[in-house]
């Protein structure tokens, strides 16, 4: 008997660690899609708009722990990896009030992105993959 309980609780627990289980790390609704061939870049399922040169700019200072503009601070909010391809989710307030960028990476491309909503709370849920992506 107890041999039966202990293969029924090995199973429930190595059925419980199976990663297929954790529906919440793959929710489309966390993934970061980026074709680096376009600059398209889709978070949760929507586009996302290009950040201007001025922005991408601090974005990188931010990134690299360099001095922003005056009057500008940064806030790193959530980072992650998906093998060669990385995102970082940015605030940077500036005198004209603030905005999240999501800046993503792979090798020497770098595409940087405004964000139009971002939870705090499903950072370690994100994942990312490269896509092909159109705009429809």
């Amino acid at each position: 008997m107890k041999t039966l309980i202990f293969k029924l609780l090995l199973a429930l627990t190595i059925t419980s660690c199976n990663p297929e289980n954790d529906s919440y790390e793959r929710a489309s609704s966390l993934l970061i899609e980026v074709d680096f061939n376009s600059g398209f870049v889709k978070d949760g399922g929507l586009f996302l708009n290009s950040a201007n040169e001025l922005e991408a700019d601090i974005c990188f200072k931010a990134l690299r722990s360099e001095n922003l503009p005056d009057g500008y601070s940064s806030t790193m909010l959530c980072l992650g990896s998906n093998g060669n391809i990385s995102y970082n989710y940015i605030k940077i307030i500036g005198p004209s009030g603030s905005q999240i960028y999501l800046v993503t990476s792979r090798e020497e491309l770098i595409l940087v992105h405004k964000v139009t909503f971002y939870n705090q709370k499903d950072c370690l849920k994100r994942w990312i993959k490269d896509s092909y992506l159109k705009i429809q």
